[in-house]
């Protein structure tokens, strides 16, 4: 089987550990990403990932485990594989370019092994690719940010690398040029059909750009699953928390079923007597205005923010049995015509719930540093 067959994985991490003194902030990890794939590595600050990907890259010496990079070993037990052999492209977080070399010498930089003419063709073939092929003879402090980061990427493919590496690529634009330059680089890397691992610390920017999230913490892969089953499908109350906010009540599990405000809800899985978190996001919310016996909580608007496409609704709900009072979040699309003040009622969809037993009595366990815990146990970004 060649190393361009699908099932190949062009990257292979194996039970990698990393200590930096006594600290370790990698405690096992496994991974595999194939090419023409986006693997994001994602997670909260310390959790590992940047460490992870310059284990990769050969920019700190591995200390256990194995890394193997198309079908060759670059790093074990016996030694390691220098990083300007690894075939490998690093795009940096401030892109790197030299101050004092044209656009085209930039890229060319990587094909110094290369005849003149070679190096001429691959240089204006990977600016060609990234829209820049008029920029040649331009320097860096004549370009823009989103210039200087397509750049950075045509030098990062040129050599025709096995795999890019790209650590907080988009960090330094501001965020409507982060959103252009993110999606004509996605567009850029798929063309490509080469391997990527991205570092990113935003969960928006890794669901946009990945193909599978590797999400780490505490020097683990916690989940590792395409941007879909990572939001709707989360293994532990850490991995739903971090994709967005969310609503948290806690109750007991209690013959495979839940009560709540809401409800009761299913809880097959859970053990009798099981202390659990009930998490739903603000979009999981259904209001209306009351109208009799519709089965919903009544709840009184206390604040309403319009965002970008949607209005974050602030909630007291006051009667809704041992809970209450309960102040929760609903995010409804567009515009809420409703004044604070407003009664309306509340309905949980209960497809969009995730239970899971109370894994500890600190919500910072697994709580983005974001979010906030009211008094009343909820929890609110």
């Amino acid at each position: 089987m060649t190393q361009n067959s699908p099932q190949t994985p062009v990257l292979q991490i194996a039970n990698v550990r990393h200590s930096y003194d006594t600290l370790e902030v990698l405690k096992g990890v496994d991974l595999e990403v194939h090419r023409g794939e986006v693997a994001c590595l994602l997670g909260p600050s310390g959790c590992g990932k940047t460490t992870l990907l310059r284990l990769i890259a050969g920019l700190e010496q591995l200390q256990s485990g194995a890394i193997r990079i198309a079908d060759t070993i670059v790093a074990d037990a016996r030694g390691s594989v220098p990083p300007e052999k690894r075939n490998t492209g690093f795009l940096f977080q401030d892109f790197a370019l030299f101050p004092h070399l044209r656009v085209k010498d930039n890229v060319s930089f990587g094909l110094i092994h290369q005849k003149p003419e070679q190096r001429k063709e691959k240089a204006q073939a990977a600016l060609r690719r990234v829209g820049m092929l008029e920029y040649a003879d331009a320097y860096p402090h004549q370009l823009s940010g989103g210039q200087q980061q397509r750049v950075a990427l045509a030098r990062a493919l040129a050599p025709e690398p096995s795999i890019i590496l790209l650590d907080e690529p988009f960090s330094s634009l501001d965020t409507r040029l982060r959103s252009q330059v993110r999606d004509e680089t996605l567009h850029v890397l798929k063309n490509s059909g080469v391997a990527t691992v991205m570092v990113t610390h935003d969960p928006e920017e890794a669901m946009f750009m990945g193909d599978k999230i590797a999400l780490m913490n505490r020097g683990v892969i916690v989940q590792v699953d395409d941007p879909v089953q990572l939001y709707y499908h989360p293994v532990n109350a850490f991995v739903a928390t971090f994709f967005s906010d969310v609503n948290r009540m806690e109750a007991v599990a209690r013959n495979g079923k839940v009560d709540t405000p809401f409800g009761t809800l299913e809880a097959p899985d859970i053990a009798d007597e099981t202390t659990v978190d009930v998490l739903f996001r603000p979009d999981a919310l259904q209001l209306a205005l009351p109208q009799g016996e519709d089965g919903g909580v009544s709840a009184e608007v206390t604040a309403s923010r319009m965002l970008v496409g949607s209005t974050l609704v602030h909630l007291r709900l006051e009667y809704c049995g041992p809970s209450c009072p309960m102040h929760v979040h609903a995010r409804i699309p567009g515009r809420f015509p409703h004044p604070d003040g407003s009664r309306v009622s509340v309905t949980l969809n209960p497809d969009q719930v995730f239970i899971f037993p109370m894994e500890s009595g600190d919500l910072s366990e697994y709580t983005p540093q974001h979010c906030l815990k009211a008094t009343d146990q909820t929890v609110y970004c």
